[in-house]
């Protein structure tokens, strides 16, 4: 929207190039407004070997003075030809993400969107296909949204048969002022073709993450098979049970050892202590150093967990610094637990970075956990420019994103594994940020089977992570059956090892051997879906070099 309230835009083409993005060739084609100062720069990057395209566009203001309100820049959108066409996506909730689904694509329009920073109940991928296509091969398009904030897939069916794709950031309840000079830039939207199937689909996307996306540092490297003592201890966590914990860890072959929630100040329950990110020196005395150097010297690396973006009434930070939450609108009731810090705010950028940096400066830590586990309700910012109030949560997920990257220059050894309830946040965006994905707090194997036959539908199985725990919500389940379901991506054990019996250490002991033996192949091959838990009483993943 312009300053004089007009909301058309009419756009002539100036010019096409061919650069270069990142070592790739990528079409630019340039367009501006015949009347106002509005640049659209839209950008096609060429990756032949995948057969997939990346798009995004660039919005600038190139006037003097005088504003312009952006209220939807989508990424961009692909047009296919007149046929009857199925959709599937991935679909879920929490304790239950990364479900197939399919549905007939009708006249008209279906939307799969985010709208509270988290997807666990649909991760930004889909792939459509012509309804008379073969089972195993044939046409398919797919594709993925590279952002982590509010998104949306667009499918648009036309009477006559053809089907428009749009993907980009979900604009509900937001927009973007842009100043004169400013740009803004949209997330990249991935689309592709293949001739091969779902799984040619499948392999296509999953080798373009593993290979380009992920962060270049640990893209090659094989995911260490981690323990992490949750489930052992809960909020309970200290020294001497950590060191037990290790100690049989090491037995079998864990590489990994991950303290999670409850190792900082106050934290006793899931109402206090959250945003105080300094070491409870009642649960450690020594600090985590000298705990960090036993670990080491029992061969495995340390990991630990944080939920950076939330914190709680309770918590000291939010004592001192009441206004670096969202604010709730007039006349509304405020959460009681976790509350969301706004990171559209620069001093909680800065305050983040500093105390994140200082315990890992301070700490030989190899691995962060980074949870995320508010679903986001409240979202004003009354303090800011009324102009700017609902450019909230775009400016809160730019910053997110900045203080991984920036955390990943100053640490470049730290492996990053991104978890929000679950699977609530795995995507594109902060999977070329981060090097490995939670993908449910239900590790129950038989719930674990479908969400890893959808989850390496769209992502490498090397970014999914897999415990094995005492967890069950069905019929109980052998200890080499729970090793083999987990196996199937980044292997992990999430149990209280001081229960277990001389002969389940064996047995692990032995899985997690097997599994170092054939972890290239898990981590590195194409998986082909042989058989679909969603269509049988069975399931079967075949991996490949």
């Amino acid at each position: 929207m312009f300053n004089d309230n007009v909301r058309d835009a009419e756009l002539v083409y100036i010019k096409g190039e061919v650069i270069t993005v990142e070592g790739r060739q990528t079409l630019k084609i340039t367009q501006k407004d015949k009347f106002y100062p509005l640049e659209v720069t839209s950008f096609i990057r060429v990756l032949p070997e995948y057969d997939i395209l990346e798009k995004w566009m660039v919005v600038k203001n190139t006037g003097t003075k005088g504003d312009i309100k952006i209220e939807n820049a989508q990424s961009g959108s692909i047009v296919l030809p007149a046929d009857e066409y199925l959709l599937t996506h991935l679909a879920g909730k929490q304790m239950n993400e990364f479900q197939q689904q399919q549905t007939l694509l009708t006249p008209g329009l279906k939307v799969i969107q985010n709208k509270a920073f988290k997807a666990n109940f649909n991760p930004p991928w889909f792939m459509v296909r012509p309804q008379n296509a073969a089972k195993e091969t044939g046409p398919a398009w797919f594709g993925s949204l590279h952002y982590s904030g509010n998104w949306q897939l667009a499918f648009d069916k036309s009477i006559e048969g053809n089907v428009q794709i749009l993907g980009g950031i979900n604009f509900w309840d937001s927009s973007w002022l842009l100043t004169p000079g400013e740009s803004f830039e949209t997330p990249k939207l991935s689309v592709g073709y293949t001739n091969d199937g779902p799984d040619g689909a499948a392999q296509s996307m999953t080798a373009y993450a593993r290979e380009t996306v992920l962060p270049e540092k640990h893209r090659k490297q094989m995911r260490p098979v981690l323990y992490n003592s949750w489930e052992a201890t809960f909020y309970a966590v200290n020294e001497e049970q950590q060191l037990e914990l290790a100690k049989r860890a090491k037995d079998i072959g864990i590489e990994l050892f991950v303290v999670d929630d409850g190792w900082f100040k106050g934290r006793t329950s899931s109402t206090t202590g959250l945003g105080d990110w300094e070491v409870d020196k009642t649960k450690f005395p020594n600090g985590l150093s000298s705990m960090i150097k036993k670990i080491n010297d029992m061969g495995m690396d340390f990991g630990i967990w944080v939920e950076p973006e939330s914190l709680v009434p309770a918590s000291d930070v939010y004592k001192a610094h009441p206004d670096w939450v969202f604010d709730m609108p007039p006349n509304r009731t405020l959460p009681i637990t976790r509350r969301y810090l706004n990171l559209a705010k620069e001093e909680v950028y800065q305050h983040l970075l500093a105390v994140l940096s200082k315990l890992l400066a301070e700490n030989n830590i190899k691995f962060i956990k980074w949870d995320q586990n508010s679903y986001l309700s409240e979202t004003g910012w009354k303090n800011a420019p009324v102009e700017i109030q609902r450019e909230v949560r775009i400016r809160f997920m730019k910053n997110v994103y900045r203080l991984v990257e920036e955390l990943r220059k100053k640490f470049p050894d730290v492996l990053f594994e991104s978890c929000a309830s679950g699977g609530g946040r795995v995507d594109l965006g902060m999977l070329s940020r981060m090097d490995q994905a939670w993908v449910s707090d239900n590790t129950s194997p038989l719930d674990r089977i479908y969400m890893q036959y959808g989850y390496t539908r769209a992502l490498p199985a090397n970014t999914m992570v897999s415990w094995v725990t005492g967890n069950t919500f069905h019929q109980p389940t052998s200890l080499d059956y729970k090793f083999d379901v987990s196996m199937a991506g980044v292997l992990a054990v999430g149990d209280d090892l001081r229960k277990w019996t001389p002969e389940d250490m064996t047995i692990a002991a032995k899985k997690v051997a097997e599994y170092k033996v054939i972890r290239p192949l898990i981590q590195q091959g194409k998986v082909y879906h042989l058989v679909s838990p969603f269509e049988e009483n069975r399931s079967a993943l075949q991996y490949r070099g």
